[in-house]
């Protein structure tokens, strides 16, 4: 129950970093001219408030610092990350901006809700199935040093993190990582996810496929101990996963908001209608392009899914074909059983001449 608590506050002061840090992802939409909603805001916050800590840790470890001086510098970067986000939102906010305060139709809520359902869905399953994964506890070795011990080196930036926090906080690494990290790096790597998906998808049904086919792929896992490492159900908490699931979104929502906001190179007008027209035109082009895109990276994903996945079966059916025979060329395996009795001892072969002995049978023997 202290745990709990313990990983409810942590998540609840982490969000509220997230949002104020956010304050930077309202200035990139002004320059780009492009929308920033809600979602992206606390997604590029929380991001920030990560790299933050991340960067934090690694120097302090490359100075051969104390995880609480790398605490010190995270929480320093973090206020004037907060500070000067909130100051620049404030001097690019226009005068005539107001605040669209109507409360969201019924329909408007199907998406959030069943959103909310799935990442619950991930997160259950992530505290549920934690120990079925030898991956998943790779790496925190680093942080339980740190956490022990105080001190850092220079090794995994994210792992680093983890203990600097956890000593912080008089958590375990482990406590941390399976009962309080799932709340905080799930959901803020799924705001990511959204972030994009609201920005390819124009339609509810679109994002609501896509989102539930981004959970899907995530619950499953990758067939490839390459891509293990980015599987929000077994390495959440990895660097892997906060590059590919954060800093790759959130980069991906800034690069397409660049380009849907660029000015037109004409601006000549003839006329309204010509205006209109024009209007109607790049936005069915835009339309057109988002489908484009979000088409071609469901098919890049798909196709990335087959080949590793066909991939990791031919492997397979190369290592279990002529298995016996492939056995008995490789070891020879002997018993001695004196007199009849119970076996006294087995006697291994190796196809390198090497000699195991492995004894059984009674005291006697």
């Amino acid at each position: 129950i202290s745990l709990m608590i313990k990983g409810t506050e942590v998540a609840v002061m982490f969000y509220i970093l997230a949002y104020f840090a956010g304050s930077w992802a309202k200035v990139i939409a002004k320059r780009t001219r492009s929308k920033c909603t809600a979602v992206f805001r606390v997604a590029f916050g929380g991001c920030c408030v990560l790299l933050a800590g991340i960067l934090s840790s690694f120097s302090a470890a490359l100075f051969k610092l104390a995880s609480s001086a790398a605490m010190v510098c995270f929480a320093a970067v973090t206020l004037v990350l907060i500070i000067t986000g909130v100051t620049a939102e404030y001097r690019t906010r226009d005068k005539n901006e107001r605040d669209a305060g109507k409360i969201p139709a019924l329909r408007e809520l199907y998406y959030p809700v069943i959103a909310a359902a799935l990442v619950a869905v991930q997160v259950s399953a992530v505290i549920s199935s934690r120990f079925e994964h030898t991956d998943a506890i790779r790496g925190i070795g680093i942080a339980t040093k740190v956490y022990d011990t105080g001190t850092l080196t220079v090794s995994d930036p994210m792992m680093l993190f983890i203990g600097s926090l956890s000593h912080t906080l008089g958590v375990h690494p482990l406590s941390f990582v399976f009962g309080i990290s799932p709340v905080i790096f799930i959901p803020l790597y799924y705001l990511c996810y959204i972030a994009v998906i609201n920005m390819l998808c124009d339609t509810e049904y679109t994002r609501i496929a896509a989102f539930g086919f981004v959970v899907l792929l995530n619950i499953r896992g990758y067939q490839s101990d390459v891509l293990i490492s980015c599987t929000l159900l077994v390495r959440w908490f990895g660097l892997g996963a906060f590059t590919v699931c954060g800093l790759c979104n959130i980069l991906a929502v800034i690069l397409t908001g660049y380009l849907n906001g660029r000015p037109p190179k004409t601006e000549t007008v003839l006329n309204n209608d010509t205006n209109e027209d024009e209007d109607t035109e790049e936005l069915d082009m835009k339309k057109a392009r988002n489908l484009a895109i979000a088409i071609g990276a469901v098919a890049l994903v798909l196709i990335a899914a087959v080949f590793v996945l066909n991939n990791k079966i031919n492997n397979l059916y190369a290592a279990t074909v002529n298995l016996q025979t492939e056995i008995n060329s490789r070891c020879s395996i002997y018993e001695f059983t004196p007199d009849g009795g119970d076996a006294a001892g087995y006697l291994i072969k190796g196809s390198d001449g090497t000699l195991v002995f492995i004894g059984g049978g009674g005291r006697e023997n």
